[in-house]
């Protein structure tokens, strides 16, 4: 027989696995105007450190990217997601969360993918609560390219302008693009790490 102490101020939160899709948060003029944001890319791939040297891991990721900034140029962009992320955290998950930062344009051409993983790591990573996808192609513009959460089971509805809200513990993947680009912007809600 278990005994179970409750000590005080336990909350429970049946939401720590859920996701949520905002649709047709973005018109496809809006999303045209978000790539433009990333200007020239620069490729991505993950790095790894060999004899104190880092070097690309194709194996890993294989894309381009660049970081946005908070500007006049991009505040539209990036408010209008942070609205949707706070109503969203407030109905769902309930995380402590208290900044929105690391906002990057992602493109996928043909055999670009990005290996399962998780969006939450060690040091600045492990602040790291909520992701948030925003896909910015029309999905006519490319095949492969899907994003599969956890159990491969969930392939998720890539409709142009939608923004998805996930843990960022949750392992996820981008499959391998066929043909075609890929746009996403992705970027991630912060706050104090997970105790």
């Amino acid at each position: 027989m278990s005994t179970v102490i409750n000590l005080p101020n336990k909350n429970e939160n049946n939401n720590l696995f859920s996701q949520v899709v905002y649709k047709k948060l973005f018109t496809p003029e809006e999303c045209q105007k978000i790539i433009n944001f990333g200007g020239e890319l620069n490729p991505s791939p993950v790095q790894i450190s060999k004899d104190q040297i880092n070097l690309p891991d194709l194996s890993i990721r294989n894309s381009y990217s660049k970081y946005i900034s908070l500007n006049s140029e991009t505040s539209w962009a990036l408010k209008k997601q942070i609205n949707v992320l706070l109503d969203v955290n407030e109905k769902k998950f309930n995380f402590k969360i208290d900044s929105f930062r690391e906002a990057q344009i992602l493109k996928y051409e043909k055999e670009g993918f990005f290996n399962r993983h998780v969006d939450i790591g060690m040091g600045v990573l492990s602040t790291r609560k909520i992701s948030l996808i925003l896909f910015l192609s029309d999905r006519k513009d490319y095949e492969g390219g899907q994003l599969v959460l956890d159990d491969k089971m969930s392939k998720i509805d890539q409709e142009q302008g939608s923004l998805f809200l996930f843990p960022s513990y949750i392992s996820h993947e981008v499959t391998k693009i066929t043909s075609g680009t890929r746009y996403t912007m992705v970027s991630w809600a912060h706050g104090p790490h997970f105790s």
